[in-house]
């Protein structure tokens, strides 16, 4: 308390924003990088943040993939079974523990997709129709949980598109490269899906679209450097166990640098070579 440099003035703590929980040289320091830096949800550098799929039934859609055309279904109070669906309606499903720094993320985890892109760009619902033409199977095993389905948010599914998600909200922005951070973290810990073909398990990981122009790989190897994770571990929500939330209002201020395209594309060959061995 009597200690000048760690006094944090009343007037500089701000009224309606979040208040900065640091001292001394900490401060000054996220400060210096906050004037002269970029947030990470600037729209020149990122097109949104964004969480993972809410189906409001993962017990159904959530399969375990044993083989080619083959799944475990999982419920949540019977013995699992195989099942066999088409493997073009399921899509990797990647949750926090698969989100690894550095790493093309790996899973045995597959959600039943029943949605497509339509030629105009926009995602849309396949109809019973769709699935009955195009995945019979994938719909055979969807109408043995029907009942289920339909009665999801009393009964606030119960008609033809009683298959949907429990919500829609980026259905649209799995099918794309981005970068994947998982929910809770010791660190940022980053990672690129560089095949654009993961997706992502509700809240449990964070997605992070590059703007266009932007190589995504810049951002990768800024997050995974040493000064976004000092501002993260101060600014993010503590854990037990020296754990943080990696939430969206937790890493959307993060500083990015503004610099040069080359200084940009130097940054992104070394973080390229870190988790593809290609630069």
């Amino acid at each position: 308390w009597d200690d000048e440099d760690l006094v944090v003035p009343y007037e500089s703590l701000s009224e309606k924003g979040e208040w900065l929980m640091a001292t001394g040289a900490d401060r000054a320091l996220i400060y210096r990088l906050t004037a002269s830096c970029l947030r990470l949800d600037d729209l020149s550098l990122t097109s949104g943040i964004i969480v993972g799929l809410q189906t409001s039934a993962d017990k159904i859609y959530h399969l375990e993939r044993k083989g080619k055309n083959r799944y475990l279904c999982r419920p949540a109070s019977a013995p699992a079974y195989e099942v066999e669906i088409e493997d073009a309606i399921m899509k990797p499903l990647v949750s926090g523990a698969e989100a690894k720094r550095y790493e093309e993320p790996q899973t045995s985890t597959y959600i039943l997709f029943p949605y497509e892109r339509t030629p105009a760009g926009p995602m849309r619902l396949l109809t019973e129709d769709d699935l009955e033409e195009q995945f019979p199977k994938a719909l055979a095993y969807l109408r043995t949980w029907e009942r289920d389905l339909r009665s999801r948010d009393n009964n606030g599914f119960d008609d033809d598109n009683w298959h949907r998600f429990g919500r829609n909200q980026n259905v649209d922005k799995q099918d794309g490269t981005k970068l994947i951070v998982a929910q809770l973290v010791p660190g940022m810990r980053v990672c690129a899906d560089t095949e654009a073909d993961k997706y992502l398990n509700n809240v449990r990981v964070n997605g992070i679209l590059a703007a266009e122009g932007v190589d995504q790989f810049f951002l990768l190897g800024v997050l995974n450097g040493p000064i976004a994770d000092f501002v993260f571990k101060r600014i993010g929500k503590p854990k037990q166990g020296g754990w943080f939330e990696a939430n969206k209002q937790f890493i959307a201020p993060l500083p990015i640098p503004a610099v040069s395209i080359e200084q940009q594309t130097a940054v992104a060959d070394i973080a390229r070579l870190l988790q593809t061995g290609l630069t």
